[in-house]
């Protein structure tokens, strides 16, 4: 939100799944909805923005401090094999 001051932004645009937006409503953001939630692929999606304002922006800092992690969440970094290929690949189905 900090950014969004300094470049008179005065409203960020998303499109999010209602879990995140659930997850958005619960931290203390003031969340508004474009229209109805729609299907895409399996997720139940909506469009929205949030205002850069006060109130907003309080929020984003409690989460920030609600969600900060002293310590890695995992003991090692994840590897990737070499021969890995992304989900879409790997699964036609999930290519469209």
């Amino acid at each position: 939100f900090e950014m969004c001051d300094d470049l008179d932004i005065a409203q960020l645009t998303c499109v999010t799944d209602t879990q995140f937006e659930r997850l958005l409503r619960l931290g203390g953001f003031a969340c508004h909805r474009f229209g109805n939630i729609h299907r895409v692929g399996v997720e139940d999606c909506v469009a929205g923005y949030l205002t850069v304002n006060q109130h907003n922006h309080d929020a984003a800092e409690t989460m920030v401090a609600r969600w900060d992690r002293q310590r890695p969440v995992l003991p090692v970094p994840v590897r990737t094999p070499a021969h890995a290929q992304p989900l879409w690949t790997a699964h036609p189905a999930l290519a469209g």
